[in-house]
């Protein structure tokens, strides 16, 4: 099958060779049929938009379609940003009210309540030690606690050992009056 095609192609290719391009369009005569040359260009031409636009309707058809999935993709994404951004406000909603209401019970305790994170800087203050130190929770949040508090009479190992250990320890100074640490 490939050998025929080839020499029919070849064929083809040699008759041609010998043969004027305008050849086709001339008459017994030998004179050039000009009108024969612009019907012949024009339905070629008419021919290759034809084609073209062929394609460019298909490549339409074709962005439209990827157009639709991105813009309901677009929309799929919008909805669950929506989705997680309400569900994010209503947890920090949350959180900021059990954060109020543990404040609310540390502040409203008789004794004095210090928090500590395990860099020894201060995270809870309530009015009581605002009271005893003079000093408001604003203006040490974050302080080591020996510099906002100096005069307490605990050792950062003491308070170590008892982070250390995550039990409850009873600490006994011989102050007026009687503390727990």
């Amino acid at each position: 099958m490939k050998k025929i095609l080839i020499s029919s192609t070849l064929a083809l290719a040699s008759a041609s060779a010998y043969a004027s391009l305008l050849s086709p369009f001339k008459d017994e005569a030998g004179e050039t049929k000009w009108q024969y040359v612009a019907n012949f260009s024009s339905s070629v031409l008419i021919l290759t938009l034809l084609i073209v636009s062929a394609f460019l309707f298909f490549a339409n058809r074709r962005a439209a379609r990827s157009n639709r999935e991105l813009t309901d993709i677009k929309a799929t994404l919008e909805d669950r940003v929506a989705r997680r951004t309400a569900s994010l406000e209503e947890t920090t909603a949350q959180l900021s009210s059990r954060e109020a209401y543990i404040k609310s019970i540390v502040d409203s305790m008789p004794l004095m309540l210090i928090g500590l994170n395990k860099d020894m800087e201060i995270t809870q203050w309530n009015h009581v030690a605002e009271t005893v130190t003079g000093r408001p929770f604003d203006t040490i949040v974050g302080m080591n606690l020996w510099e906002a508090y100096p005069t307490i009479t605990l050792s950062a190992a003491q308070i170590e050992k008892v982070m250390e250990d995550k039990k409850t320890t009873t600490i006994k100074h011989s102050q007026r009056g009687q503390y727990y640490f």
